[in-house]
């Protein structure tokens, strides 16, 4: 059945997993970038600190993520709140972590920020077609 309609609990179970998994993606990447960007420049070039800052931008991903799907089911919206709300924090929190100046925090954040942007899009669009196909085949 090529166009079989998908129910509304199936295209939302679909649409919560596909958002955790590209997160988790999204953190895995973003911790090998944090840490490469770091020793790029001399920076602490421990994996602890990528991870911490990953962690935070992971927490905060995933609650912006998991109230606009529930409240407003709006995924980029979410992700707009959250990567506003991860450079303005996570810049302050790099900052701490690397003992940089905050304007040296805000460059490093926002390299890292633009690449996990693009990652994010693809993965989650691949994703998205790849439950879609499978949903569709049950």
């Amino acid at each position: 059945m090529l166009f079989q309609e998908i129910s509304f609990c199936q295209g939302f179970l679909a649409l919560l997993f596909t958002t955790i998994l590209v997160l988790f993606i999204k953190f895995l990447l973003g911790t090998l970038i944090t840490r490469w960007w770091a020793i790029k420049y001399g920076w602490n070039d421990s994996y602890k600190s990528s991870i911490h800052l990953n962690s935070f931008w992971l927490i905060i991903d995933l609650f912006f993520s998991i109230i606009f799907i529930f409240v407003v089911n709006g995924i980029f919206l979410a992700v707009i709140c959250a990567f506003v709300t991860n450079i303005l924090i996570g810049t302050l929190i790099a900052s701490r972590i690397y003992e940089q100046k905050y304007k040296k925090s805000l460059i490093f954040i926002s390299f890292i920020f633009i690449v996990l942007l693009l990652f994010y899009f693809i993965i989650y669009l691949i994703l998205i077609v790849i439950f879609s196909i499978i949903l569709l085949a049950i």
